[in-house]
C-alpha cells in the first residue's frame, strides 16, 4: 500500500472509483504492420549494435524472447516499441524494403515491386514503420508502463537525425513524468531482477536525453539530479543477468572482459557535470544564486566555472583504462565508446565556457581564457571524430553530432576574431579545421537531415 492512501477496506467506493466517463475514448487504431521476418530481424541486430551499446535501454535476451514469442501481435505496447526499434535500424541498412514511398495522391504503398521501392527518398527510411506509432497515450489514468517509457526513449533516437528534432525536447519530457507516475525515479531495495534493472535503464536512458536535448535546444530541463534517488544500472553485460547460479547473477566475470555498461557509468557521471552547469551558470534567475552566496555575478561565476573545471578534470581522470583515448585502439566496441566520451567531454567543456568568450572587443571578466579553451576543445574534438572516420567508423549518437557541430561553431568564431582583431590566432590552420568539422558532418548527411541541414546553413553563410 502506497504510502499515505488508506487501505482499500476504508476506501469509499463512490471517491475511488474511475467511472467510465472519466475515461476518454480511443478511436479504433488500424492494425499494425511489421517488417517482414528476415528484416524484422537484421533491423534488431542493427539497433542493438549501433545504439543500445551506446544508449543501453534493452535487455538484448529478454527483447529476442519477446519477439520470437510473437508478443507484438498481442501486446501492442510491445508492438509500437518493436517497430520504433526497426525503423531506427532502419537507419543503418541499405535494404531496399527500409524505404517509404509516396507518391502525393495518397497512394503511400512501400512494399511494392522493387522499381517503386527505389524511388523512396533516403531520409525516407523507417518512417513506414515509424508512422504507425501513436507517441501519447489517450488513457492517462492508467499507470505508465515499461513499455511506454522505452516508447519515449526510441523515437528520441528516430527523430533526433529528422527535419523534426524538436519533438525530442517533447517526448524526453514526457517519458520523464512517466516515470515519475510509477516511481521508477526512486531507489529500489532488495535483489535486482530483469525488470528492476529495465525501470533504471529507461530511467537513465530518459535523465541523459533530457540532459542533452535541452542543452543542445536552449530549453529546460524536465528533471535534476536532486529530484531522484534511483541506483545506477548494475555494471554487468546482458549475457550475466541470469545465470544457472543464482549467486552469480548480475556479476560481470573477474577478470574478463571489461562490461560495455562501463562506457555508460561514465558517460552519466559527466552529463551530471553538465547538470550542473545547467542549473547554475545557464539558470533563467541567476542573481537569486549570486545574493543567497552574497557574491557578486562575476564572482559567482568565477566560482561556478572553477568548481565545475575541478569535476571534469576529476572526472577526466577516472575514465577507465579500456576506455581512455588510444587513437589504435582496435577493440571497435571499446574505441567508439571511448569517442562518445571524449567528444562529449569536449562538448561539455565547452558548455561550461561558451557564456563567458568575451564580445568581440573587450576582454574576459573572468581569470580564465574561456575563448582558448573553448578553441582548445574544439580543436581536440574534432580530432577525436576524424581519427574514427580514418577508421572508416561511424557514430551517430545525438551527443556526438552535437559536439562536432558545436566545435566547428567555435573554431569558425575564433578564426573570424583572428582575422578581425588581428589576434595571434593562424587563421588559415583554424578554418582548415573549420572545413574538417564540415566534411566530418557531411558524411552523416546521406541519412541525417538534420546534418544536412546543417551544411546547407553553413554554405549559405560562407557565400
Amino acid at each position: 500500500m502506497k504510502e499515505g492512501l488508506p487501505s482499500k477496506s476504508l476506501r469509499r467506493p463512490e471517491v475511488w472509483t474511475v467511472y467510465p466517463w472519466q475515461i476518454i475514448p480511443e478511436d479504433p487504431l488500424p492494425p499494425l504492420h511489421f517488417p517482414d521476418p528476415d528484416l524484422i530481424l537484421t533491423l534488431i541486430d542493427l539497433y542493438f549494435t549501433h545504439i543500445n551499446l551506446f544508449l543501453p535501454l534493452f535487455h538484448r535476451p529478454t527483447f529476442d524472447k519477446h519477439v520470437l514469442s510473437g508478443l507484438h501481435h498481442r501486446d501492442r505496447n510491445f508492438g509500437q516499441v518493436l517497430l520504433a526499434v526497426c525503423a531506427t535500424g532502419a537507419r543503418y541498412s541499405d535494404d531496399p524494403r527500409v524505404y517509404y514511398y509516396y507518391d502525393g495522391d495518397g497512394d503511400d504503398d512501400c512494399d511494392g515491386d522493387e522499381t517503386r521501392r527505389r524511388k523512396g527518398n533516403e531520409f525516407s527510411v523507417g518512417w513506414k514503420w515509424f508512422r504507425q506509432i501513436k507517441l501519447v497515450k489517450n488513457n492517462l489514468t492508467s499507470p505508465p508502463s515499461l513499455f511506454d517509457l522505452q516508447l519515449c526513449v526510441v523515437p528520441v533516437m528516430f527523430l533526433q537525425s529528422t527535419s523534426t528534432p524538436e519533438a525530442c525536447w517533447i517526448l524526453s519530457s514526457l517519458g520523464i513524468r512517466y516515470a515519475q507516475d510509477v516511481g521508477a525515479h526512486r531507489r529500489r531495495f532488495g535483489e535486482p531482477t530483469v525488470e528492476s534493472e529495465l525501470w533504471k535503464r529507461a530511467f537513465w536512458a530518459l535523465y541523459i536525453l533530457d540532459a542533452f536535448v535541452s542543452a543542445f535546444m536552449g530549453r529546460p530541463r524536465a528533471t535534476s539530479a536532486d529530484d531522484f534517488d534511483v541506483d545506477l544500472p548494475i555494471e554487468c553485460d546482458d549475457e550475466y543477468w541470469e545465470t544457472e547460479d543464482p549467486e552469480q547473477a548480475f556479476k560481470q566475470p573477474p577478470g574478463g572482459r571489461p562490461s560495455y555498461m562501463s562506457a555508460w557509468i561514465t558517460f552519466v557521471k559527466l552529463l551530471d557535470i553538465m547538470s550542473i552547469a545547467q542549473r547554475t551558470i545557464y539558470a533563467v534567475r541567476r542573481s537569486d544564486f549570486w545574493t543567497a552566496m552574497g557574491m557578486s555575478g562575476p564572482e559567482w561565476n568565477e566560482k561556478v566555472v572553477s568548481e565545475l573545471d575541478s569535476l571534469l578534470n576529476n572526472w577526466i581522470d577516472s575514465v577507465p583504462d579500456h576506455l581512455r583515448w588510444d587513437p589504435n585502439l582496435e577493440d571497435r566496441v571499446f574505441f567508439d565508446q571511448s569517442v562518445m566520451l571524449y567528444t562529449s567531454y569536449y562538448w561539455v567543456q565547452m558548455v561550461v565556457h561558451r557564456p563567458f568568450i568575451p564580445k568581440p572587443g573587450s576582454t574576459s571578466k573572468l581569470s580564465f581564457p574561456s575563448i582558448a579553451i573553448c578553441a582548445n576543445a574544439a580543436r581536440s574534438c574534432c580530432h577525436v571524430m576524424e581519427v574514427q572516420q580514418k577508421k572508416g567508423w561511424f557514430l551517430t549518437m545525438p551527443n556526438v553530432m552535437m559536439a562536432l557541430y558545436d566545435s566547428a561553431v567555435v573554431l569558425l568564431l575564433n578564426a573570424w576574431r583572428g582575422k578581425a582583431f588581428g589576434t595571434s590566432v593562424d587563421i588559415n590552420k583554424e578554418m582548415m579545421d573549420v572545413y574538417k568539422g564540415m566534411t566530418m558532418i557531411r558524411t552523416y548527411e546521406k541519412r541525417c537531415v538534420s546534418g544536412k541541414k546543417i551544411i546547407i546553413t553553413w554554405n549559405l553563410d560562407f557565400l
